[in-house]
């Protein structure tokens, strides 16, 4: 079976280059690796990215609070940030929800936890 394999190989390279049928199994063979590098490497790279998104995410929570510098270890300075949910009604820290598991995006679509504004309101 090897020999047969073999054969199909060397007689593929022995195609001329202008041929079709050579050019287009070189392009389908080409595709094929190089797809299996990139999906290969995003599976790998995916936990870095994961880690560098949440260290940005640190990072810009520390500039809006204005603790950022530039000798600033992030994880460091961020782990002497309390997260608190502040009531906007009443402007004072509230217990009833817990800040870390706190989500906006879905708070916002929930109907009880939002408020709609106006046409007149809304910018």
């Amino acid at each position: 079976m090897s020999e047969s394999r073999s054969s199909r190989l060397s007689g593929i390279f022995a195609l001329p280059n202008d041929s079709k049928n050579k050019t287009l199994i070189v392009a389908l063979a080409l595709s094929l690796v190089c797809s299996t590098l990139v999906s290969a490497t995003a599976v790998l790279l995916r936990p870095l990215q994961i880690a560098n998104a949440s260290i940005d995410r640190q990072r810009n929570i520390l500039a809006a609070a204005d603790l950022l510098e530039e000798d600033t270890d992030i994880a460091d300075a961020f782990s002497r940030i309390e997260a608190r949910v502040v009531d906007l009604e009443s402007g004072l820290f509230s217990d009833d929800i817990d800040a870390e598991s706190f989500d906006q995006r879905r708070a916002a679509r929930d109907p009880e936890m939002s408020t709609p504004v106006t046409g007149e309101h809304d910018v």
